[in-house]
């Protein structure tokens, strides 16, 4: 008995074959289906590798957030030792007090740049959440209105695609929030932790960006 090649075989066979194997490798899909394609014609192939790509995608996402959160305990702190920093030098005499209030006129400028970067980070963070929460907002009215997956609704596919597009975007700021407060950690182990959770972020990040460019044109060939 002849073993059947991937060229033998009908495309529904191999339809069925791929929309059970692991569909991240596109490289080794591509090799295996002569009609590349038209495997992206195909509902149910198509469901399958948008649903598991939607799932790839929202767990980066999580992982990234629960990093980011970390740091944001890291961060309330610093700020608790500081807070606990000034009380005690309430507790200095009158020269050292008036000294503490010299020091702080001088460093008042400085203060002022960094409050500024401070805002404009926190007014760019708002805009991220701003967008998410509206898509996902879009999204939760398409899936009241009971769109069928199995027809793969167009609007449902591209709220969708914007959804995960705009977590990657929210990646992006948590990993450069991380680098800037990494330049502000003096201590060096402090520093070698930070610096392994970027680097770790940064991962996940170029992961999402390739999925969702995969996810992007795969979603594109499918609605044309």
């Amino acid at each position: 008995m002849t073993e059947a090649t991937a060229m033998s075989l009908p495309d529904e066979v191999m339809i069925e074959i791929l929309s059970r194997v692991d569909s991240s490798n596109h490289l080794e899909l591509r090799c295996v289906c002569k009609l590349w394609k038209s495997l992206f014609l195909d509902p149910i192939f198509m469901k399958n590798y948008f649903l598991t790509s939607i799932t790839d995608l929202t767990s980066l996402c999580r992982k990234a957030n629960e990093q980011f959160n970390a740091l944001k305990s890291r961060i309330k702190e610093e700020q608790e030792k500081e807070d606990d920093g000034n009380e005690e030098d309430l507790d200095l005499d009158f020269n050292g007090a008036a000294a503490v209030e010299e020091e702080e006129e001088e460093e008042e400028d400085g203060d002022v740049d960094a409050e500024e970067e401070e805002e404009e980070e926190e007014y760019s963070k708002k805009n991220v959440l701003a967008e998410l929460i509206k898509f996902m907002e879009k999204e939760k009215q398409f899936e009241k209105k009971g769109e069928n997956l199995d027809s793969l609704d167009e609007k449902w596919m591209i709220i969708k695609v914007v959804v995960l597009d705009n977590s990657l975007l929210f990646v992006r700021y948590i990993k450069n929030f991380t680098l800037n407060f990494l330049e502000s950690i003096k201590s060096m182990e402090d520093r070698v932790e930070l610096k392994g959770n970027s680097e770790s972020i940064r991962v996940e990040m170029q992961t999402m960006e390739y999925k969702m460019k995969c996810l992007e044109i795969f979603t594109q060939i499918y609605l044309e």
